[in-house]
């Protein structure tokens, strides 16, 4: 019985977490600029921020870029690692160790298009693909402490689509979607030992079903020759999976059990976006805020819910508490030639989580400063307006000393998991390199 629960944790948790271009940015030059919209409106990944500017496009703009995202978090050693909450030998010996904090390099592949239908209509499309793979996820540790916000939050494939009117001549508004997915399904299993006399084995049968989850946005312009000025609102979106799953073992012991099995693989919050561009003739300052509401964030555990038998549910002691944050950004694009430009931009992100940690669970996050720079090029290759792009962003984590609370997580004398404390902090370097095209 405790295998099938181990195959079930492994293949349904998920980390619960934002989304790649909201981090690092859109594209090399937004993530020069600490990840916001650059003003350009030829650059079709600013349609990830302002899906309105591609309205005001006359071209076919289409671009391609690699991000590459590598993190270094601050080891954590010297907690406590096991006692009364995971200890599956009933021996009440507590053991201290290390949890992980080596995380994986991130790659992801992003395209951006522009195209215009008419002079003040036009589509827009964004899609960010990791590099290999559609979706990878890994909840962490059930325990120990865990980035929850950068486990795997951002390998996964997110599609954008934006339709833009202009009217008014400088004004535009713009409709999109992008997609989730629920998933759920039933699973019924009968497992049969080699101690048992049937000759028959084990078997199982399920149905899954995926069904998509639509996210609408809905964004307003106005664009002049010397300011833009834009607002976007994005809905939340998230991605559920509801397993109903009944198990029974065989002879000679008889034991149905009846439960749901339910994680959050991943979350976006609702998120109001305003941006604000004034340009000069050798440079344009921009400036964004955006707020974001996280009021239906989950942690990234399996829960078990038992319906019916001897199994027991999770011990869910962790209680997450999380806020409406609002993230500034300041950046500046310098006009060094007719043909080159230099991004500059900073950032600060506070945690949407309240509190310490010092209770019980293992989630952890801190606010993050982030510093990022970025330089483009204009170039006529085979006859097409070509620009080249590369982009260098860093962020650094605020850290922050976390000292458990006295007891065990349920609430018995002991030490709880993570114990005596640690420190949370770091930094993420993320690289990028891109080109546009302009027909």
């Amino acid at each position: 019985m405790k295998i099938l629960i181990v195959i079930f944790s492994i293949l349904f948790s998920q980390s619960s977490f934002s989304n790649f271009p909201e981090t690092f940015g859109a594209s090399p030059n937004t993530s020069g600029l600490a990840g916001q919209a650059s003003g350009d409106i030829e650059d079709p990944s600013n349609s990830y921020y302002f899906p309105s500017m591609a309205a005001y496009t006359q071209n076919i703009n289409l671009s391609a870029s690699i991000i590459s995202v590598t993190p270094s978090f601050e080891p954590i050693n010297n907690i406590l690692t096991l006692n009364d909450l995971n200890d599956e030998t009933g021996s009440s010996s507590d053991e201290v160790g290390s949890a992980n904090t080596n995380y994986d390099t991130v790659n992801m592949a992003i395209i951006h298009a522009t195209l215009p239908i008419r002079r003040t209509t036009a589509l827009s499309f964004s899609g960010f693909f990791p590099i290999g793979l559609m979706m990878e996820t890994n909840s962490g540790h059930p325990f120990l402490p865990e980035y929850v916000m950068h486990r795997s939050r951002y390998k996964r494939t997110q599609i954008y689509l934006n339709f833009a009117q202009r009217f008014f001549y400088s004004w535009a508004f713009s409709l999109g979607v992008t997609m989730g997915m629920q998933t759920g399904g039933n699973m019924d299993t009968v497992m049969n030992f080699t101690n048992n006399d049937s000759s028959i084995g084990s078997f199982a049968n399920s149905k899954i079903q995926v069904k998509p989850n639509i996210g609408g946005q809905i964004s307003l312009m106005r664009n002049t020759s010397k300011s833009q000025l834009a607002f976007t609102l994005v809905q939340e979106i998230k991605h559920n999976i509801k397993l109903r799953t009944f198990v029974k073992t065989g002879d000679p012991l008889p034991l149905p059990n009846d439960l749901v099995i339910e994680s959050m693989q991943y979350y976006d919050p609702w998120t109001f976006r305003i941006g604000y561009t004034r340009r000069f003739s050798h440079i344009d300052y921009i400036a964004n805020i955006e707020a974001q509401y996280w009021e239906n964030y989950k942690s990234p555990v399996v829960r078990l819910q038992v319906i019916n038998g001897n199994l027991l549910p999770s011990s869910n002691y962790e209680s997450i508490k999380t806020r409406l944050i609002a993230i500034p950004k300041l950046g500046l694009s310098i006009h060094a030639t007719n043909d080159t430009n230099i991004m500059l931009g900073l950032a600060y992100r506070p945690t949407p989580f309240e509190g310490n940690f010092s209770g019980a669970g293992n989630s952890i996050d801190t606010d993050s400063v982030i510093l990022g720079a970025g330089l483009n090029s204009n170039w006529n290759i085979l006859g097409l307006k070509t620009e080249l792009s590369l982009s260098a962003q860093y962020q650094q984590l605020i850290e922050k000393k976390v000292t458990k609370s006295a007891g065990i997580e349920s609430g018995g004398s002991g030490s709880k998991l993570g114990s005596p404390g640690y420190t949370i902090g770091g930094n993420i370097l993320s690289v990028g390199a891109g080109i546009k095209v302009s027909l």
